[in-house]
């Protein structure tokens, strides 16, 4: 068995290691022709024993040149937390002697875009307050410190990507739809346009403030299975939930109505059907591909991203997101109660709609009182003919818009909570 003996030396023993592989030397022609030349580099005009510490290993070869440091970051970060020694083992005596050692990991030095009369030992740029305190604090730091500056380091944004993102920002801004705010539109814009100054109901809110008149002719191509749907398809898909029992009381009595009315309810029901699948989509869906009906075209379908969601910019700004905010939900409960008032010649029960967008009826009577509705209770009907009174809780509660407007739209009111 070898025995032990520490040397103390002036200089430790150098290690070193390139970074980019071994160094190939070969005496024919190759990468390297030759052995590279090492230099090594101490400081000593300074009376800082920190300072005197430091070393510099540099290997020259024809091509180029590599520098390892024991210092600052390019030091291998495992030096401050081992130590190397090397041992010379003496086979003749069994005895092995060992040497403290110095560890270098020697990278590429590459200054070609040094000018050629540039001096190597010309001054610095001038470093900023912070990154002479963020270079002190890699050389002499503790690790948390370092690890604190390297982790600010990999978090600053460059210009670049502030640019592209703000570019990004600017064209989402001039696509978005350019239409005038009308002075009858809440501030927030969660209600449609409203006409206070009508002297009919029919004007209060119009029709083609909320769908378009193009939007509205396409919803008519594809509305045909509402058009022609009979009480055994009717009660298919009540069967099989397909629709909501506001679309399906609306089929109804659709075939009593003339053709051309018969088109435009079918329609709205078509739309008012996709708005409720967007109001009950979870933010995870928001951003996949969203199950609107099937045949609904894709200029009512880009409407109905446009107006009802916000694009937000994810990473560096070259992605967008949707998002479905609580005021989106409000206003597609408004438009909602709108159309719903359209259809049912502006007096509407509020209990269908509840069930289509699965919202509790207090949130429908404030938007239809903000909407300038009147909302009442009437009396239900019974199955033994009865009638229960109109203050009862079964009691269906209906919106009522007629002239004079009642509009008393109020700030939401924080919920829960006590107060302190």
């Amino acid at each position: 068995m070898a025995t032990l003996q520490h040397m103390s030396t002036a200089e430790d023993i150098i290690l070193a290691n390139f970074k980019n592989g071994k160094l190939q030397i070969n005496d024919k022609a190759g990468p390297s022709s030759n052995s590279p030349e090492f230099t090594y580099y101490k400081n000593v005009d300074t009376p800082d024993e920190r300072l005197r510490k430091r070393r510099i290993l540099v290997a020259k070869s024809q091509s180029l040149q590599y520098v390892g440091y024991n210092h600052g970051p390019e030091a291998p970060k495992a030096n401050s937390a081992c130590k190397y020694l090397v041992g010379v083992l003496d086979k003749k005596t069994n005895k092995m002697k060992v040497y403290d050692a110095q560890y270098y990991q020697l990278r590429p030095w590459l200054h070609n875009d040094m000018q050629p009369d540039q001096d190597e030992t010309d001054q610095p740029t001038e470093q900023t307050y912070i990154e002479k305190q963020d270079a002190l604090t890699e050389a002499f730091g503790s690790l948390r410190k370092r690890r604190a500056v390297d982790s600010r380091h990999k978090s600053k944004v460059s210009n670049e990507a502030i640019e592209k993102s703000a570019k990004v920002a600017v064209t989402i801004a001039k696509s978005q739809p350019t239409t005038p705010i009308k002075e009858t539109m809440d501030s927030e814009g969660v209600l449609p346009c409203c006409d206070r100054e009508a002297t009919k109901v029919e004007d209060v809110y119009k029709l083609d403030d909320l769908v378009a008149p193009h939007l509205l002719e396409a919803l008519k191509k594809v509305s045909g299975k509402f058009c022609n749907a009979n009480i055994q398809r009717i009660q298919e898909w009540q069967k099989q939930k397909t629709y909501s029992s506001f679309v399906l009381d609306h089929l109804r009595t659709l075939a009593n109505e003339p053709t051309d009315e018969k088109q435009k309810k079918a329609a709205i029901l078509l739309y008012l059907h996709n708005l409720s699948i967007m109001y009950a989509l979870k933010i995870s869906d928001l951003n996949k591909k969203i199950p609107f009906e099937g045949d609904t075209p894709m200029s009512v379908k880009k409407h109905l991203l446009d107006s009802f969601t916000q694009s937000t910019l994810v990473g560096d700004g070259s992605r967008q997101k949707r998002c479905l905010p609580k005021r989106m939900k409000d206003k597609m409960i408004s438009h909602a109660l709108v159309l719903a008032l359209i259809l049912d010649d502006y007096k509407t029960k509020l209990s269908p709609l509840q069930s289509a967008f699965k919202v509790g009826v207090r949130i429908l009577e404030s938007h239809a009182r903000a909407l300038g509705c009147r909302v009442t209770s009437i009396a239900e009907v019974t199955e033994a003919g009865g009638s229960l009174p109109s203050k009862s809780p079964t009691a269906q509660k209906v919106a009522e818009l007629s002239l004079p407007l009642r509009i008393t739209y109020t700030p939401k009111k924080k919920l829960g909570g006590k107060k302190r």
